[in-house]
């Protein structure tokens, strides 16, 4: 059901008479879903981008990551993650990105 304002704009134009109804819930689902999958797909990639604790969990043997274990200091470096990181005492990590597809 349009707005008693919105069917007098309607009516009120000379020589054409409209009559709207709309189930609003159905025009708005889609949109509604758009919404939901943006808000998803964000959280994704903030999640992706977020250094992570060495006390929430490390990184995969091998992973290509950026390292800190002085935050405070801004001190970062890449590496792969091994076995040679037993004597390191790093914080935090977080996944390299994928590099950019070479075009010629």
């Amino acid at each position: 059901m349009i707005s008693e304002k919105a069917e007098k704009i309607i009516h009120d134009i000379p020589g054409r008479y409209y009559t709207i109804e709309l189930d609003w819930k159905e025009v708005l689902a889609p949109i509604t879903d758009y919404i939901s999958t943006l808000e998803s797909e964000n959280a994704r990639l903030k999640d992706a981008q977020r250094w992570i604790p060495v006390s929430e969990r490390l990184p995969e043997e091998k992973q290509k990551v950026l390292i800190t274990w002085a935050p405070k200091y801004s001190q970062i470096f890449s590496a792969i993650f091994g076995t040679g990181f037993t004597d390191w005492t790093f914080t935090h990590w977080m996944p390299l990105p994928e590099p950019p597809e070479v075009t010629e």
